[in-house]
């Protein structure tokens, strides 16, 4: 099968050879230049002059005679004439640089497709003017006349910046495209004679398609359609919806024939085709999958050119670069890498996220120094570059046990070096990363000091590591590239010295960032070919993997910021979504066309959008090629990349090996809290999780105080207000005397868990003062019941507080210790109440056992199990055979009439040492339970439970 390129080859030297140094051949794309050359040299047996190739885009500025300046640039430009136009009106840069781009991106636009500039922009006004029209109320609100003036003046913005570039020879592209036309109107005969041919194009501007006209009219240009007659006989399929157009425009006549299109295929009908339509999980398991597939290819296969792996996602071009078989060989990267994903954009992000927020904040020591916000400061020393400085350093996990430890949401370097004294070199290095930016002249300073000491760090790695010299030269590239950019910036930022804001200019540097790639150099005609899907303009190949075939991908999103709305868009011819949709699906075909081995490779899982879905491309060619064309031969494969494929979770067993028994044995002899009997009863494999394995919850830095530690505060105020007049009676005008405490009383509690000077501000401020009123509330009813018991002559005494509990249990001969604390223990008259504080609610279904059975199933009792267990330890500690009883206090419910909500039985509320022998025996059954090595740990089959399990994402019951 001859390729397009070998088509355009052949036409050239048979049409064109006498004179084939003055043709210029125009390519959608430089890179199908390059194999053009290729297929030229190969068709010719003498030596020829070359003719002249090049991109539409060069070719339109060649003719324009304008230098196009870069996106960046325009920003500074166009600011400068709004700031002119507006005066003391006009936005500060960082608010003008929100909406900026779009507009640019639409002046763009409407050159590009030659609009009446003055028309258009008389109409879009006087849309918005109809939008906010109200016959009921005449008179526009000041924020509508704002918004009319911003729309009315698009225009005159326009023209003033058209102006103020044309006068200095200067353009954006789509201004280069529109000159280029007036260039090519005045004088179509006057680009030096050469005859032009444009080969392989699709979708056109109106500036594209009008060169093309004008030269094809005077007979200085041949077109060559690359079209396939799938896509261009059906008026519904929407990858030739643009050739169809053209086809009517620009044609041939031959010998009687009416229509002569040139290069219609059929192949997409008649070529043998496999086509694999490959789900994964997870978009890095795409690179697996590409791999897979590049095993299958014999050496000589994997080593073509005519072999791609395209990306419709950029971001997986690292993925697919690691995961690339052994005996690839040659690789040619022809798409670039994202600067945005480099790791020393996201780095020096994070240096300007610190300094901003440090002089936000503006927090300092007593020493004077400047404190810096924990989590930009952990979120830096975590960072890969960063931990190369930190080598074989334990330093950034001893920063993150220390500040998570003392919960310090703000800290100077003086206080790490303190806290930290045996890592004084590391905090010295972390200082100079710390040194205070004022201007963006310092953040400048900054980030070239950063890159310097990168680099040498790099150099000097890869000096006594061999294995690390090919990772060093893509870093040093990074580096190198990053140079550039904020080079560039801190020039254009000293020609206009509009952005003097941190925030700002980190908020420019990340918007240049985003928009510019990290080339890769290679042999671009030898070895396995990875590309873009843009890349793949009019270039063939037999074999095809494409990643990423997902909606929302293939083709994109369809939002794109404008300021033109939709009506005007299609009044004007400007590209519309569906248009844009149908660019996608061409170079979707195309890559299809001539390839007989194809692969489609597509994330089966749901994003954070709910986006999993495949193409409707893929889709497509599923079902609709195999009914025309009986030589292709279709597949669908989920990838099984060591993950079960179907969505049913099998259920997670643990059987208790002797290493698990022995480690319960220690839980034994260590005692068994009534919080880990509970964590048993809801779920056993959440309790091994927990207290077999030992896995933990990662602890965080907690900025505000949230409910636990509001609880644990209250806590500690209650202990310290109670210890005050334990064994004392406790009268009304005791307690009053505790009321009048609490201010001092929880200031101390909280400054246990968060310095003093975060108190008096904020949330913290705040749930100080929630606190205080709880407790005021909860001495209240404490006096009311303090007066209740002085009338009937009842004593009331705290006797004790936060007392450790112990308790025995035999279990197959074998001693099992249960231990606990309890909150506070009072004696009322003869009866010895047992305390527990709680700050969320407690339902009186929650506090009462109906039946013995239900202490080893119910798993909604769990607060009737801990309170009973207190009762059971406390009994068998003080060897107390008096009456109990064991409850809460919840300071949600205050308001209710009985303070303390008691545990409930089938025999009452009152705990006798015979009910308590009643629950010692359903208690040793739940032990029993524990402890048989023959049942193992498995999962809850309440799926509730799960929801607020730490646990869930290792089961998948998220």
């Amino acid at each position: 099968m001859i390729d397009f390129l070998d088509r355009t080859a052949q036409f050239i030297l048979q049409h064109y050879s006498p004179i084939l140094g003055d043709v210029v051949v125009v390519l959608p794309n430089r890179r199908a230049g390059l194999f053009l050359r290729d297929k030229l040299s190969k068709q010719i047996d003498k030596p020829l002059w070359s003719p002249q190739i090049t991109a539409i885009d060069e070719l339109m500025v060649k003719l324009s005679g304008l230098q196009v300046v870069d996106q960046t640039e325009l920003l500074f430009v166009l600011y400068s004439v709004y700031l002119q136009d507006e005066g003391d009106k006009a936005e500060p840069f960082e608010a003008f640089n929100r909406w900026a781009p779009a507009l640019l991106n639409d002046f763009n636009e409407i050159d590009a497709n030659l609009i009446d500039t003055e028309q258009f922009f008389a109409n879009l006004y006087d849309i918005r003017r109809i939008e906010n029209w109200n016959p009921e109320a005449p008179d526009l609100t000041e924020f509508q006349l704002q918004y009319l003036h911003f729309q009315k003046s698009l225009g005159r913005w326009y023209v003033l910046l058209r102006d103020q570039l044309l006068a200095e020879s200067k353009a954006w592209s789509g201004l280069a495209f529109r000159t280029a036309v007036k260039q090519a109107t005045d004088n179509p005969a006057g680009f030096g004679g050469k005859r032009i041919v444009f080969a392989g194009f699709n979708a056109l501007t109106k500036a594209e398609e009008t060169i093309m006209h004008i030269f094809h009219k005077q007979g200085l240009a041949d077109l060559l359609w690359d079209a396939d007659r799938y896509l261009l006989d059906d008026s519904l399929q929407e990858g030739g919806r643009f050739l169809r157009q053209h086809q009517q425009q620009f044609f041939k006549k031959h010998n009687g024939d009416p229509v002569h299109f040139e290069h219609i295929g059929n192949d997409l009908k008649t070529h043998a085709k496999k086509i694999t339509a490959v789900g994964v999980a997870r978009n890095v398991a795409q690179a697996r999958a590409m791999a897979w597939k590049l095993n299958q290819f014999t050496p000589e296969e994997l080593a073509s050119p005519k072999t791609v792996v395209v990306l419709a996602d950029e971001q997986l071009l690292l993925p697919a670069l690691h995961a690339l078989p052994p005996q690839t060989g040659d690789v040619n990267v022809t798409m670039g890498f994202p600067m945005r994903y480099t790791p020393i954009a996201t780095l020096a992000e994070y240096l300007f996220l610190l300094q901003e927020n440090a002089n936000r904040f503006n927090i300092y020591s007593r020493e004077g120094e400047r404190k810096f916000y924990h989590a930009d400061l952990l979120r830096l020393v975590r960072h890969p570059y960063m931990r190369q400085q930190f080598w074989n350093s334990t330093f950034p996990e001893k920063l993150t046990a220390f500040l998570t430890e003392k919960n310090i949401v703000f800290i100077a370097p003086g206080q790490i070096r303190q806290a930290l004294p045996a890592h004084e070199d590391e905090c010295q290095l972390l200082e100079i990363w710390l040194q205070p930016w004022k201007t963006t002249g310092e953040a400048f300073d900054a980030i070239y000091d950063l890159i310097e000491h990168l680099r040498s760090l790099f150099i000097e790695q890869a000096s006594k590591s061999e294995a690390r010299a090919a990772q060093t030269n893509l870093e040093l590239e990074f580096l190198h590239q990053f140079a550039r950019i904020v080079r560039r910036l801190r020039t254009l930022t000293e020609r206009w010295p509009f952005v003097q804001e941190l925030r700002a200019l980190r908020l420019l540097l990340m918007q240049t960032v985003q928009t510019t790639n990290l080339p890769f150099y290679g042999e671009p005609l030898a070895g396995l070919q990875i590309m873009g899907l843009l890349e793949t303009r009019t270039l063939d190949f037999d074999r095809v993997i494409l990643l990423a075939t997902n909606e929302n991908i293939l083709p994109s999103a369809r939002a794109q910021p404008s300021f033109i709305v939709y009506d005007l868009r299609v009044a004007f011819g400007l590209p519309v979504w569906h248009e844009r949709d149908a660019v996608y699906a061409h170079h979707f075909y195309h890559l299809l066309q001539r390839a007989s081995d194809v692969t489609l490779v597509y994330n089966t899982e749901p994003d954070t959008f709910g986006s999993g879905e495949r193409s409707r491309f893929v889709t497509q060619v599923m079902y609709e090629l195999p009914k025309i064309n009986p030589q292709v031969d279709v597949e669908t494969v989920l990838f099984d990349t060591g993950t079960p494929s179907s969505t049913e979770v099998e259920p997670i067993v643990i059987p208790k090996s002797e290493r698990i028994q022995t480690r319960l044995r220690e839980l034994a002899t260590h005692g068994l809290s009534p919080s880990l009997l509970n964590s048993f009863r809801s779920c056993s494999l959440q309790f091994y999780f927990r207290y077999i394995a030992g896995l933990r919850e990662a602890e965080d830095v907690e900025e505000t105080i949230g409910a636990d530690t509001l609880g644990t505060v209250m806590h500690a105020a209650l202990e310290n207000l109670f210890e005050r007049v334990k064994g004392e009676t406790l009268t009304p005008t005791v307690l009053q005397k505790l009321k009048n405490s609490i201010h001092v009383a929880c200031r101390k509690a909280f400054e246990e868990f968060c310095p003093p000077e975060e108190l008096g501000y904020g949330k913290n401020l705040l749930a100080e003062r929630i606190a205080e009123k709880y407790l005021h509330t909860f001495f209240e009813k404490e006096i009311a019941r303090a007066k209740k018991l002085e009338k009937s002559g009842l004593i009331w005494k705290v006797e004790a507080l936060e007392t450790e509990l112990r308790s025995e249990v035999t279990i197959n001969g074998e001693a099992v210790f249960l231990r606990g604390t309890a909150d506070r223990i009072d004696r009322v008259g003869d009866t010895i109440q047992l305390i527990d504080y709680k700050t969320g609610k407690a339902d009186d279904v929650e506090l009462y056992v109906k039946h013995w059975d239900d202490v080893a199933t119910n798993t909604q009792i769990g607060k009737s199990v801990q309170l009973l267990t207190y009762a059971l330890m406390y009994a068998d500690t003080t060897q107390y055979k008096g009456s109990l009883l064991s409850g809460i206090i919840t300071f949600r419910e205050l308001s209710k009439a009985q303070l303390l909500k008691p545990v409930k039985t089938p025999s009452g509320e009152t705990l006798t040492t015979d009910l308590l022998d009643e629950f010692r025996q359903a208690l040793t059954q739940l032990l029993q339970t524990i402890f048989d090595p023959q049942k193992s740990f498995s999962q809850t089959e309440e799926r509730d439970t799960c929801r607020i399990c730490a646990f869930n994402g290792i089961c998948g019951r998220e």
